[in-house]
């Protein structure tokens, strides 16, 4: 997507601090995500009795967080087991659905709020130099003819002799 201002000072700060929230938000995303799979696990083994097909536990009859999907990737042709697979993949998309939204709600909320405002184009513009504003008048320039016919200022009219203007028969200016 292309940027809508481009001409803006970026806010140093507010940057550093949008990446603080990115990475907070992301790294407490993971984190949670191995909870939520470590959950999983232990609901699936429990459901499972906590057979020695499952594989050997950790520390203390608990498995890793992935574990349940290297069952299910070895047993998932067994019909029987269907149901228990299907309670996996509930307890764990349904979770991470939810925290996927917030986190990504988190870094959009935190970017329009940290946004920079500043536009560097307000005020940087000069239209003129402190010696012409101090010459006084109206600062215009001799026209310069341009090579495609166009002309650049305003016209040179110093030969013209000041007068008033005229006005029309029905009284109005000319």
């Amino acid at each position: 997507m292309a940027e809508y201002r481009p001409y803006r000072v970026a806010n140093q700060r507010a940057q550093a601090r949008l990446t603080q929230v990115k990475l907070i938000s992301v790294s407490s995303f993971i984190g949670l995500a191995l909870l939520i799979n470590w959950m999983v696990t232990q609901h699936a083994a429990r459901l499972f009795g906590y057979s020695r097909a499952l594989g050997p536990a950790l520390i203390g009859g608990l498995y890793a967080p992935w574990e349940w999907i290297l069952w299910w990737s070895r047993w998932q042709g067994a019909d029987q087991l269907e149901p228990v697979w299907e309670i996996c993949c509930r307890e764990t998309a349904y979770p991470l659905l939810g925290l996927a939204v917030l986190t990504a709600a988190t870094v959009i909320i935190a970017r329009h709020l940290l946004r920079g405002t500043a536009s560097d184009l307000h005020g940087s513009a000069r239209w003129g130099d402190y010696a012409r504003r101090s010459r006084g008048g109206s600062g215009r320039t001799p026209r310069v003819p341009a090579t495609n016919g166009a002309s650049v200022g305003c016209p040179d009219r110093s030969d013209e002799t000041a007068r008033p203007p005229s006005r029309n028969l029905s009284g109005n200016l000319a």
